[in-house]
């Protein structure tokens, strides 16, 4: 079996989660959670818990889990024809940005129609 420790660790790196929110969602003090990284094993069902936020199967922790075939940060499947692949979680942030960015611009659109309605004597 892998370092539990260690690969929770990689996989919070990888993704660029937040530790402090990770264990605060766990109900768990933030030092503590810190200190699970250190170990090479955790409890089960702490370690189930701990793969629902990271979203990583439980199973990827065991040696004989594929790994080369299962990557952190996507998902991969076998199809009838071939090998799928999804990419799902990759810069969320700047997709986030963006969606903000978009918001602004249709309000200001909006705001902009509203003057120009009026001064038209359109009632929008």
């Amino acid at each position: 079996m892998k370092h539990i420790g260690n690969e929770i660790y990689h996989i919070i790196e990888k993704k660029q989660l937040v530790k402090r929110r990770i264990a605060r969602n766990l109900e768990m003090d933030p030092s503590r959670f810190n200190q699970l990284m250190h170990r090479e094993s955790i409890d089960a069902q702490l370690l189930e818990k701990i793969c629902k936020e990271i979203q990583v199967s439980p199973g990827y922790f065991f040696d004989d889990w594929p790994s080369e075939k299962y990557t952190i940060g996507e998902i991969n499947n076998q199809t009838l024809i071939g090998d799928a692949q999804v990419n799902i979680g990759q810069n969320i942030k700047q997709y986030e940005a963006l969606l903000a960015e978009k918001d602004k611009l249709i309000k200001e659109k909006e705001r902009l129609i509203k003057i120009l309605s009026q001064k038209a004597g359109v009632d929008i």
